[in-house]
């Protein structure tokens, strides 16, 4: 897992990224607890890579 910050010298804001290689995401216990990891990170952009979903419908929320 990768997390990155990228800050702004002009505002003094800051953007959080955090990347994430999930190795599938098909069972619901997985899904959850990964699901719960990220909003916990408060980040405001998240990249997960390698879900290997069956159908775009499970990631239904």
């Amino acid at each position: 897992m990768t997390n990155t910050n990228s800050q702004n010298s002009d505002t003094g804001s800051c953007i959080r990224f955090f990347s994430c290689n999930v190795k599938g995401m098909n069972s619901p216990v997985k899904r959850s607890k990964v699901f719960s990891h990220l909003k916990s990170l408060n980040a405001d952009i998240v990249f997960i890579q390698e879900t290997h979903l069956r159908d775009r419908d499970q990631m239904g929320g």
